[in-house]
């Protein structure tokens, strides 16, 4: 079996998990979405929110398999702008306060917003993907390199 072989074989099996949970994630930042329209508190948009983010970076994670399976590599100016906006994405994601709904009193809610310890976590998980990115665009250039030699 040749390196490319075990390369898809490898790769299929992370594609149908990363797209299982990709599809799971929109269907319930959808379903969280027409509840907070629905009336429902708004800790439900912050959970669409992070449903949709969770949908959308397996689906730019699924791309990145793709890319890698057709182009037998990794280090592709295709793959770096994904992982680029996988960091931007996790960003505008740790920028999402969750709402927290209390009882003040007898038919009165107070909503507060926080940034808690969540949102420094996406904060940190983008910008350790972003230094990825760079790994990469340094991998692409010396992958050029290795190919002018070769």
């Amino acid at each position: 079996m040749s390196n490319s072989e075990k390369l898809k074989k490898r790769t299929s099996i992370d594609l149908v998990i990363s797209g299982i949970i990709g599809i799971a994630g929109a269907v319930a930042g959808i379903v969280f979405l027409i509840r907070f329209s629905g009336g429902a508190p708004r800790q439900y948009l912050t959970n669409a929110v992070y449903s949709l983010a969770l949908a959308a970076e397996t689906l730019l994670m699924s791309m990145i398999l793709i890319q890698v399976r057709k182009n037998g590599t990794p280090f592709s100016q295709t793959v770096i702008r994904l992982l680029r906006i996988m960091a931007v994405i996790l960003f505008l994601t740790g920028l999402m306060p969750s709402f927290v709904e209390v009882e003040s009193e007898p038919n009165m809610v107070a909503v507060t917003t926080t940034f808690n310890f969540q949102n420094f976590l996406l904060f940190a998980i983008g910008a350790i993907i972003g230094i990825i990115s760079e790994i990469f665009v340094y991998g692409k250039a010396l992958q050029e390199d290795n190919d002018l030699i070769a």
